[in-house]
């Protein structure tokens, strides 16, 4: 999904007459290169295991996708360009987002280098820090819709004007725009797909139906960059997209809207258009969709048109944390939409968020605790703030950095309400109530599960040493979360 934006810039790019090279290197090599871990989430050091291996494990490592940034710069200044355009599509990558426009500028002190995206748009200012020692590495920042802001933008490059007059356009003189309250959104929105190879006879394509969130939630950003009326995009430019789906081998079309089962009808239309013209197709939707959406009649539904993984967001079950949250619905609701799709051979995961304002130890394991009791898989989510979200409206802890710490995978105490050692303990008993429920098992991941059940407090891990795959006990975690869990399942 991360280039989605960056293929609708690359389309107006092109409408606006530029001669565009898209670039997208995230995809290019595979499963990545471990590097070091950046000094911002250096606290996770103590909470990694050496040789860990397993569907039990926490992150063992960090990855770079892709070239490094000198290379990036240096295919991108091959073509020596008037105009770079770089797509930021969540704010934790603000630091990689500077970093290779530093690059860039060194190799093209005289081309325009420009930001734009979801990351971006929560802070411009923070993409446009001076810095004394060393030329402006990002000259503007667009902030919102590309459709609302780029093509003018574009016309006022090439006459000359003004851009700090020009709403959704941050300069480095006036960091915080023409009208920083504002946000523009687009009327008509492109159908953004791209299409990657799984294997050689399989594709998934990744596909947004539409934008924006009427919902008000305080840990998500939608509404930030895309606005708060929910938009859709047309029927017509929805067949146009599907017309040029990949024709041969089998297709899987992963819907990544937030908000799809809102918007059920198009997406009956939708579904029907691309089983007509591909025959055995597969359809995921795992971004957290609202099971509140959902009737007994509409998961038989998904499961005839060849669904094989859907994602529920349940945030909590707690019920007083969910009111907090401005959610309705709760645990019972969402077990039973798991039921049905269970029965109708429709596997789901629940995503829940940890560490969220008004979160306790006990309220997370009760959480793990009641996914656990029905047949989807636990998804954990280890909260993290966008600049601008409720509670996190003031933007100066975030000017200071590093933006790598708004990752969801920092384990970093934003609210207080967790301690990294907790929200690790959170996201190692989700994965050990997966690894419990799995239907086949390696003998080790057994020997794992005993002794820690046995323990009745200590979590265990597979480790890798000298060609054997041992379990070992784990250290500095939360034994009172451990013990909470393994109770709960012979309460």
């Amino acid at each position: 999904m991360s280039s989605l934006g960056a293929r609708i810039v690359r389309d107006l790019a092109e409408s606006a007459g530029l001669s565009v090279r898209f670039l997208d290197f995230a995809a290019e090599r595979g499963r990545g290169r471990t590097i070091p871990i950046p000094p911002a989430i250096g606290h996770l050091r103590q909470y990694l295991v050496s040789g860990e291996t397993g569907r039990a494990s926490f992150f063992t490592n960090y990855r770079r996708f892709g070239p490094d940034f000198a290379e990036c710069a240096a295919r991108i200044a091959d073509d020596s360009p008037d105009l770079v355009l770089i797509g930021c599509f969540a704010f934790a990558y603000a630091d990689d987002t500077v970093e290779l426009a530093r690059e860039l500028r060194r190799l093209l002190p005289g081309a325009v280098i420009t930001v734009g995206g979801a990351g971006a748009t929560v802070l411009p200012g923070y993409f446009l820090k001076p810095d004394p020692s060393e030329p402006a590495p990002i000259d503007h920042v667009i902030a919102g819709e590309a459709e609302t802001v780029l093509p003018g933008y574009i016309r006022s490059l090439r006459q000359g004007d003004d851009l700090s007059r020009i709403p959704g356009i941050h300069t480095a003189e006036h960091p915080e725009g023409a009208i920083p309250a504002r946000r523009t959104v687009s009327e008509e929105l492109p159908c953004a797909w791209a299409a990657l190879p799984l294997s050689r006879n399989v594709t998934t394509v990744s596909l947004s139906l539409s934008r924006g969130c009427g919902r008000s939630c305080a840990f998500c950003s939608n509404r930030l960059c895309h606005g708060s009326v929910p938009r859709t995009v047309p029927p017509s430019r929805i067949a146009a997209a599907v017309g040029r789906f990949p024709k041969t081998g089998r297709l899987i079309v992963n819907f990544e809207d937030d908000n799809l089962l809102d918007h059920w009808d198009l997406l009956m239309r939708v579904v029907g258009s691309i089983r007509a013209a591909h025959p055995g197709v597969g359809f995921r939707a795992e971004n957290g969709l609202d099971y509140r959406c959902l009737d007994g009649g509409k998961s038989a539904l998904l499961a005839e048109w060849g669904f094989d993984a859907i994602g529920f967001s349940l945030v909590s079950a707690d019920p007083e944390l969910l009111r907090g949250e401005g959610r309705s619905g709760g645990y019972e609701e969402l077990a039973s939409r798991v039921r049905e799709l269970t029965l109708l051979g429709v596997p789901s995961t629940v995503h829940f968020i940890a560490g969220l304002r008004g979160d306790t130890p006990e309220s997370t394991v009760r959480t793990i605790a009641a996914i656990h009791g029905t047949k989807a898989a636990c998804g954990i989510s280890m909260f993290y703030p966008v600049p601008g979200i409720r509670g996190f409206e003031d933007p100066t802890p975030f000017m200071a950095g590093p933006s790598h710490r708004c990752a969801g995978s920092s384990a970093y105490p934003w609210t207080g309400s967790l301690t990294t050692a907790q929200l690790v303990t959170a996201f190692r008993l989700s994965r050990l109530s997966n690894l419990m429920r799995m239907p086949v098992r390696s003998p080790e991941e057994d020997i794992l599960i005993g002794r820690t059940v046995s323990s009745g407090s200590r979590l265990y891990t597979l480790v890798s040493r000298s060609g054997k795959i041992e379990a070992v006990p784990l250290e500095g975690l939360d034994e009172g979360m451990t013990a909470g869990f393994l109770a709960s399942l012979s309460s």
